[in-house]
This record gives C-alpha cells, structure tokens and sequence, in this order.
C-alpha cells in the first residue's frame, strides 16, 4: 500500500523520522542533528513542490506536539514550501507553535547594548514569523485573521496597520 498511495508513504516516513528521534531522546545531539538536516533540506527545496516537502513539515510539527522543546524553522522557508505544496494549514501550524515558544521564553530586557541588540534581533524574527503566518492565512483567504495580526501586534506601527486595512477596503 505503501507504493500506491502518497498519504500513507508520507505517513509512514513521518511515524519512521518520529521514531527515530524518539530513540534518540536520550542523546540530544543526535535528535538535533536530525532535526538540522531536516531543516536544512527544506530550506533546500522549499520553493519546489516535492512530496519530500510534505514529509519533512509534518515530521516537525509532529515533533513539535511530541517534544519539550519546539522546533524553530526559518519563517520564509515554511511559507514557501507550505504554500508551494499546498500545505498551508501545516506551516500555520508550525509557526503558531513557534510564536507561542517565544512568548513563553520572553525574558525581562536589560540595559546593556548587547542586550538589546539581542532584543533587536529577537523583535526582527518574531515579526518575520507574524508576516509569514499572516502569509500563509492570506493566501487561505483568511483575511479577518491577517487584519487581526497586522492590528494585535503592536511592532508593525501604525503605517503598516493603515496599510492593511485599506487594502482589504479594495478588495
């Protein structure tokens, strides 16, 4: 059945990747290594469509409700391989998990120039992920939900929030 039907290949390559890195929970390095190449290949073939693609997005965001700890992707490269294989629903999914990590792990600032510029760069990759995600809830034509990402977030200024909302008047 395996060799008929794409689901149930791709369903069983992602059971193989998740237990795999099950075995290894004892030895981090080797889940992590996995983890790594995984991302690596997606951000390799990320504007192709390939049923790889399908396997290795899955395969994170079942790691992401199996582990402690999430998997942090690139942003674009999820947008893009979730949208170039029709799996934005997936790619949602991963970058939620992602965004609800960084407010858990949200430290109180510090007034040191190193810190912020550690903050600065912390600010830059979660609003990267906000813009993706209000990417991929676009391209579903989910355009209340990209209105209320571009409104709830208050480091998209004011500009980018006029920007929106007269956009989705033209529609």
């Amino acid at each position: 059945m395996v060799k008929l039907d794409r689901l149930i290949c791709k369903d069983v390559i992602v059971s193989l990747f998740c237990s795999l890195t099950k075995k290894t929970t004892n030895q981090e390095n080797i889940r992590q290594t996995i983890v790594d190449n995984l991302k690596r290949i997606l951000h390799d073939l990320c504007e192709k469509n390939s049923s790889f693609n399908a396997v290795i997005l899955e395969t994170l965001l079942k790691l992401n409700q199996d582990a402690t700890t999430i998997v942090n992707c690139d942003p674009q490269d999820v947008m893009k391989a979730s949208k170039a294989n029709h799996l934005n629903a997936v790619g949602i999914l991963l970058l939620e998990y992602s965004l609800l990590d960084a407010q858990e792990d949200d430290s109180s600032p510090t007034s040191s120039k190193r810190m912020r510029l550690h903050d600065d760069a912390i600010r830059y990759e979660e609003t990267n992920k906000w813009v993706q995600l209000a990417s991929l809830y676009k391209s579903l034509n989910d355009v209340d939900v990209v209105l209320s990402i571009f409104r709830g977030q208050q480091f998209f200024g004011q500009n980018v929030q006029v920007i929106f909302m007269a956009l989705d008047r033209h529609k």
